[in-house]
């Protein structure tokens, strides 16, 4: 060997020991030593056609599913609104009903008052 082969090769060479056992393996899946998930954290690599018309049939499904639930929900809140009116309705009568015996009550209720304190009654 001359002179530069042998500063090329001392070049080369590791100044420090190098522990084997501290180093990744490589293999038929990559580095072996590595995380063995971060291959497979991204999934599928090769995306062809048929797997793009799955994933939009999914999302497809998603969205009807959705439509659906929403539609049901529409059509309740219609139908609670149709009773909401009736029940008011209702309220507004019984509220009357109320207002109106509330004044009976209140005249009987004088004409006791004044038969207890001894008035004539003709002026009840």
């Amino acid at each position: 060997m001359t002179g530069t082969a042998r500063i090329q090769q001392a070049a080369f060479l590791p100044s420090h020991e190098v522990n084997v056992s501290d180093r990744p393996v490589t293999g038929a899946g990559g580095l072996a030593g590595m995380n063995g998930k971060a291959s497979l954290q991204y999934g599928r690599q090769i995306r062809d056609s048929n797997y793009y018309i799955g994933s939009l049939r999914t999302k497809e499904a998603s969205i009807i599913k959705e439509i659906t639930k929403l539609q049901s929900e529409i059509k309740e809140m219609e139908n609670e609104a149709g009773k909401q009116g009736m029940l008011e309705r209702t309220f507004e009568e019984l509220l009357q009903e109320v207002r109106g015996l509330e004044g009976t009550l209140a005249d009987y209720n004088l004409a006791i008052d004044k038969m207890r304190s001894g008035s004539d009654p003709e002026e009840i």
